[in-house]
């Protein structure tokens, strides 16, 4: 997911634990056709326990960071910022909570100044369903899902360029055309390994236009149409970090927005 539609963006993953690099292991990778290394490398990722990925790049001219932890199944604490925009988010076993300031509200939500200011800050328990806009992030939280939409999940013509080292590791080099219906030009870069964890993924070209949306990522059309540039994402910290768990603060939109009984209503 070299864009944030992980948002969803959203979006690869970087160097990390798990087992170490035997030499067998790593040649027999390397000599696999490209669609076969990047189908271990997402399954790799399906069978961890928990993984960082943190990206950087421009979305329509905008300055985009991701910043996600996951555990598998079930939990994700991220941060996305856009701009002046910052939205931190939680989901626990289905349950999503979201916390951001004031220019969220206001841009992504449309939200009057007076509503953005008393939502900015506080964990809200955000309504389930789609609109929330933040299931291809979700779904990096899922053992059946997490490598399809980490990587993926749309891919152009894959070629292997061969082995380097990157980060104090040996990988593999498989780059993406981009030659297909909402592929992107990409570098991917694997763990030369019999486990071929992703290392770093790196954008290097404009994403093909067309294409459907990945129901099993949750991707929305505004997802799949929004440009990104220059987009590096690296992934770490496998079967590592610390433990997820739901604010213990979060109230209901209703809640938040609801004056004090000392404060007028706006």
């Amino acid at each position: 997911m070299p864009d944030p539609r992980a948002a969803a963006l959203l979006l690869a993953l970087a160097a990390g634990g798990l087992a170490g690099c035997g030499s067998s292991g790593g040649a027999s990778e390397a000599a696999k056709p490209g669609s076969q290394i990047i189908a271990d490398a997402e399954a790799a990722i399906d069978h961890v326990h928990s993984f960082h990925v943190a990206g950087t790049g421009i979305q329509d001219g905008t300055r985009l960071t991701i910043d996600a932890r996951v555990q598998i199944p079930g939990r994700i604490s991220a941060s996305v910022a856009a701009g002046p925009a910052v939205l931190r988010f939680i989901g626990v076993d289905g349950h999503v909570y979201v916390d951001a300031n004031a220019a969220y509200y206001e841009r992504s939500g449309g939200a009057p100044a007076a509503i953005a200011t008393r939502l900015a800050g506080r964990w809200i328990i955000a309504p389930s369903g789609p609109s929330i806009g933040l299931g291809g992030l979700v779904t990096l939280s899922s053992p059946v899902t997490a490598g399809l939409c980490a990587l993926g999940p749309h891919f152009g013509s894959l070629t292997v360029r061969g082995t380097s080292d990157l980060a104090g590791q040996r990988v593999i080099e498989i780059q993406d055309a981009g030659n297909r219906p909402a592929s992107t030009p990409t570098l991917f870069y694997v763990r030369a390994s019999a486990t071929p964890l992703p290392v770093k993924v790196v954008q290097i070209g404009p994403q093909h236009a067309g294409g459907t949306p990945s129901a099993a990522c949750e991707e929305t059309r505004q997802e799949l149409d929004t440009n990104t540039d220059r987009m590096v994402e690296t992934f770490g910290d496998y079967d590592s970090g610390p433990a997820i768990t739901a604010p213990a603060d979060a109230v209901t939109v209703a809640g938040a927005v609801a004056p004090s009984p000392s404060t007028p209503a706006a």
